[in-house]
């Protein structure tokens, strides 16, 4: 559950990949990562939302703009009543322009979820929970993930699911993979579905779980990039958006773009105030140079503890990029 405090916003990382997620989670402060928290589709072009900083009792985002035609641009500072910006619900365009807005769908079967539910857990009443409200319409059907809150006596299980609005058909998947993690946020492309996950615990923050998902509902094949090279820099995705056959990524770790024509990546570093106000990054750099601002020796942070953010991004490192850390390691002995 991400909550967000004056000036801060916090990350939970779970360290307990054995038992369920919810059971061992920490957390750890993300206000000197280069965070975007929502990318927004404004039809001529889209608009990007760094991490808002605090001014007096609002909150200000130095946006970021982009379009085909003008590349990337300022775009003036907007208010938002918190650090993430979610105030105004996230759209997801369909590829046939349509939009749908938190899942808000006339007689949208939820009680069937729950009921799928049931099936994977003995959790039942007010103790699951069971959330429908990361949606896209493509094809004319609807395709969700499903999240929940593991904490308090409260838990659920995550997954996938297609509705068909004409026919009442309801189709819920729960792949082992999935059954242990919010996905809460979803983007189609055409052929396969992108899935952002994250864990919200009884912890300050997101965890990250499985970070960003490919999934062929034909095959039921996945791709996932953790432990791998490519993909975005980023572990735990705050948004989702296809458009014109790019798939935009924002994350704790700045912004992904991928480009479905020529299957390449492109991460970028927000610099709002800079010219240009974005730059191309690789996410070994990235990474390298987070560690090195995190790392313990002057204030609050300078002591090398479980629960410091120096130590905690680096076991999310160790999860999502080994290859990174072996080097790193060898380089700083």
């Amino acid at each position: 559950m991400k909550i967000t405090m004056p000036g801060r916003i916090l990350l939970a990382i779970t360290l307990a990949a054995a038992a369920p997620a919810y059971s061992a989670s920490l957390c750890y402060d993300v206000e000197q990562l280069p965070v975007v928290v929502k990318i927004r589709d404004e039809g001529h072009q889209i608009r990007v939302f760094p991490l808002a900083k605090a001014s007096g009792n609002q909150y200000l985002s130095s946006t970021l703009v982009f379009s085909e035609t003008g590349g990337w641009r300022q775009g003036g500072q907007i208010s938002c009543p918190n650090a993430v910006c979610d105030d105004t619900p996230l759209k997801y365009p369909g590829l046939s322009g349509e939009t749908v807005t938190d899942c808000q769908i006339r007689n949208f079967p939820v009680e069937r979820v729950r009921k799928d539910a049931e099936k994977h857990t003995s959790l039942r009443g007010d103790q699951l929970e069971q959330n429908t409200a990361s949606c896209i319409r493509q094809g004319g059907k609807f395709w969700f993930g499903i999240s929940y809150y593991a904490g308090e006596g409260i838990g659920g299980v995550g997954g996938v699911g297609r509705y068909d609005p004409n026919t009442g058909r309801l189709e819920i998947r729960r792949p082992k993979v999935l059954r242990e993690t919010s996905v809460h946020h979803v983007a189609h492309d055409g052929k396969s579905l992108w899935l952002g996950t994250a864990g919200f615990y009884e912890c300050i923050g997101d965890a990250p779980t499985q970070g960003l998902l490919r999934y062929e509902w034909d095959s039921g094949r996945f791709e996932s990039f953790k432990g791998k090279r490519g993909g975005p820099c980023g572990f735990v995705v705050n948004d989702l958006l296809w458009r014109a056959g790019q798939l935009w990524v924002a994350t704790e770790l700045g912004l992904a773009q991928w480009n479905a024509k020529n299957d390449t990546w492109i991460n970028y570093l927000p610099a709002p105030g800079a010219s240009p106000p974005i730059r191309e990054t690789r996410c070994e750099d990235l990474y390298a140079a987070s560690l090195d601002k995190l790392k313990p020796g002057s204030g609050e942070y300078e002591r090398l503890g479980l629960d410091s953010p120096y130590f905690l991004f680096y076991e999310t490192l160790k999860a999502f990029r080994p290859d990174f850390i072996h080097t790193y390691r060898n380089n700083h002995p």
